[in-house]
């Protein structure tokens, strides 16, 4: 492991806010993001019965 730390380090990259999907479990979101995240994670709403 430290190997892999040494000569293989993690490299990290920013993503925006409107591209965090995680903030559909951590924020209180507008009804618009909330239903773009969903939508991306392909979560559908079933029709009422």
């Amino acid at each position: 492991m430290l190997h892999q730390f040494i000569f293989d380090p993690i490299s990290l990259s920013f993503v925006p806010s409107h591209h965090q999907l995680g903030d559909l479990f951590t924020k209180p979101l507008s009804g618009v993001s909330h239903h773009e995240i969903l939508d991306k994670l392909g979560v559908r709403t079933l029709p009422p019965t």
